[in-house]
């Protein structure tokens, strides 16, 4: 079977994340938020499991690489691919997502830890929870304030993607 151009090959998995064009801009950005986010954690893993096995990092050391080196790659993934059509420059738009990266991170921390201790789920259940509530939040956040979408509400809630 021959291989298909990379191009095709994105065309398909930008048809895909936008459910085929059938689903407002803003749905599709969140899907496209979420698959990069899907995508770095697989590589923050994988990157984290080389760094301790292999370069026989201490496990907080590599865990900082690994974070520092995907968040920042998982940036540019998500301001080209799900908020392509931002204004915002790079640098500004990296400090903002990096803000609410650590207010993520701290609201990750507190809803965890009230999920577990109130509610007493298991902490990989109470995690992926927390994910989703979090999730939603940084999206909101990133899309209002880093990328500067807020502008483009009103289109993105009306207009279907082509791709």
């Amino acid at each position: 079977m021959p291989k298909k151009p990379k191009n095709t090959i994105l065309k398909e998995i930008n048809k895909i994340t936008s459910i085929g064009g059938h689903v407002p801009k803003l749905i599709t950005r969140f899907i496209r938020y979420l698959t990069t986010g899907a995508i770095a954690l697989v590589l923050d893993l994988i990157l984290l499991f080389i760094l301790v096995e292999l370069a026989k990092l201490e496990i907080l050391t590599a865990a900082a690489i690994a974070f520092s080196i995907i968040f920042t790659l998982n940036f540019f993934l998500i301001r080209r691919w799900g908020f392509k059509g931002t204004k915002v420059s790079s640098a500004k738009s990296f400090i903002y997502f990096s803000s609410f990266g650590l207010i993520s991170l701290l609201l990750t921390l507190i809803i965890l830890g009230i999920i577990m201790n109130t509610f007493h789920f298991h902490y990989l259940v109470a995690r992926f929870l927390t994910a989703i509530i979090v999730g939603v939040f940084n999206f909101t956040m990133n899309y209002i304030f880093t990328f500067d979408m807020a502008r483009k509400i009103d289109q993105d809630l009306h207009t279907y993607s082509k791709t």
